[in-house]
């Protein structure tokens, strides 16, 4: 749902909160689940499917902000020995805004263990963790390098 780059976080949030309460609902209610349960299951899987959806918006790089990420990764990586180590796989590194920012940073992934950026996404974040503090990244679990200086 964060992947539908021409609406706003808010519309994201909406569709990703109706999907959600609809593929939670819809199956219990037929099942005759009794609404007592059905009503808060699908209310609490409805909030937790837009609030995610609000906080990550996702839009497809540029070769810019692609060179860009790959740069701050890179550098980042072999200056602070960050190659080396296995216990950080991803990290999370900020990149240019390519004009459609909303949030507070826009983020792409960088693999590691394969020195290179993860997919074509740039993930445009309205809040993030402190730089150098592990966080959830669109289903990555990775270290936030901000620009990596």
């Amino acid at each position: 749902m964060a992947g539908c780059s021409n609406l706003t976080p808010g519309e994201n949030a909406a569709l990703a909160a109706g999907a959600a309460g609809l593929a939670v609902g819809l199956p219990l209610a037929l099942t005759g689940v009794n609404p007592a349960v059905t009503i808060p299951v699908t209310a609490g899987a409805a909030l937790l499917a837009g609030g995610g959806s609000y906080l990550i918006s996702k839009n497809q790089a540029s070769a810019r902000q692609r060179q860009v990420a790959e740069d701050r990764a890179r550098n980042y990586a072999s200056r602070t020995g960050e190659f080396s180590k296995r216990s950080t796989r991803y990290i999370a590194v900020r990149t240019e805004d390519g004009g459609r920012a909303q949030g507070k940073a826009q983020v792409m992934i960088y693999d590691i263990h394969s020195g290179m950026i993860v997919g074509n996404a740039v993930y445009d974040m309205h809040s993030v963790p402190p730089v150098g503090e592990m966080g959830d990244f669109a289903g990555y679990h990775a270290r936030y390098i901000g620009t990596g200086s």
